[in-house]
């Protein structure tokens, strides 16, 4: 018996689930959400075995149980879609006539630089990640395919969508739901930096500005350096601003300091500060006073351009903290 999304039965076990939540909540929930993070659990929890449910190759990780990273996170994606496919179906025929409410899918997104800027093979890695990393999602999603180049490489462990199936996995999204996480910077082997300067967490903005359906964007800056969040926060809003982009709302991580999936209490993202030795003492950060600001009325809009697209791996490094 295959495991969760390594089975098609995946796909109808997910449409009654969604069919018996639209059917007792659809007449107070109106906004809904498929999948959250849709790159997180094949990549996660059948490519590297970090999360549930803890798959992947020997080579990869001698803990993990069972798996194969070569090919379930492939097979994994595929159900994925035609299950966001189907419950989009599913909703659009059956109750959105009657409860009028919207639904989408959460894209988790990263921008990715050349290591080398004037290395022909680190500019090609930087294009191929993007293709694979957002455009494993994205290019079904808007076209019922899988990128060229994911094709070229990944072969026949790539799965193919029938004529149907693209067809249904295409259908124009209601709105999608964008969290921004970190940046890298290819060469021949991907070099994850992790969290870096809200500067540089802005360039996934480019990417959404590509796509004209309406965006609700999830996003946090650095623990412990809520000055940075407040530039990176300000940053985006004036670009959303002077690009038009059809950006519907806005959810910042966290509303506390709380525990990080993967982190634990080692990583404070909240707009309060939390003392993990009495959780009833908490004090709203300066990110915290700036989003309440925020969400109650206009915001003056950032000064300096971070969201510039000069800046690779080896010249972020000269830069100053702003």
């Amino acid at each position: 018996m295959k495991t969760c999304f390594l089975s098609p039965q995946i796909i109808d076990d997910f449409r009654d689930y969604a069919d018996l939540c639209f059917e007792e909540f659809g007449d107070i929930v109106k906004n809904w959400i498929t999948i959250n993070q849709l790159y997180s659990v094949p990549i996660r929890g059948y490519g590297v075995g970090s999360d549930a449910p803890g798959r992947c190759s020997h080579w990869q990780d001698s803990s993990c149980y069972a798996g194969n990273s070569a090919t379930e996170p492939y097979i994994v994606a595929h159900n994925q879609l035609l299950a966001h496919a189907t419950v989009v179906d599913l909703y659009r025929r059956k109750y959105k006539p009657t409860q009028g409410g919207q639904i989408g899918p959460v894209m988790i997104t990263r921008w990715f630089l050349p290591y080398n800027v004037t290395d022909k093979t680190s500019i090609e890695a930087t294009e191929r990640m993007k293709e694979f990393f957002m455009g494993w999602y994205m290019e079904p999603l808007t076209k019922g395919k899988y990128p060229d180049v994911m094709r070229e490489y990944v072969g026949c462990r790539l799965p193919e969508f029938t004529e149907e199936e693209s067809e249904l996995v295409k259908v124009p999204m209601i709105f999608l739901v964008s969290t921004i996480t970190s940046l890298s910077t290819p060469k021949r082997q991907p070099q994850l930096l992790g969290s870096l300067p809200c500067r540089t967490h802005a360039y996934n903005f480019h990417l959404l500005m590509q796509v004209t359906i309406p965006l609700v964007h999830c996003s946090w800056g650095r623990p412990l350096l809520p000055k940075r969040h407040i530039r990176y926060n300000e940053a985006l809003q004036r670009k959303i601003r002077e690009f038009n982009v059809n950006v519907k709302g806005y959810f910042a991580w966290a509303l506390g300091d709380n525990y990080e999936f993967g982190a634990g209490f080692t990583m404070r993202y909240g707009l309060s500060f939390i003392d993990w030795n009495n959780v009833t003492d908490r004090d709203l950060k300066d990110s915290g006073k700036w989003y309440q600001k925020f969400i109650n009325g206009p915001i003056k809009p950032a000064k300096q351009d971070f969201l510039r697209s000069s800046l690779s791996f080896e010249n972020n490094k000269k830069l100053k903290d702003a």
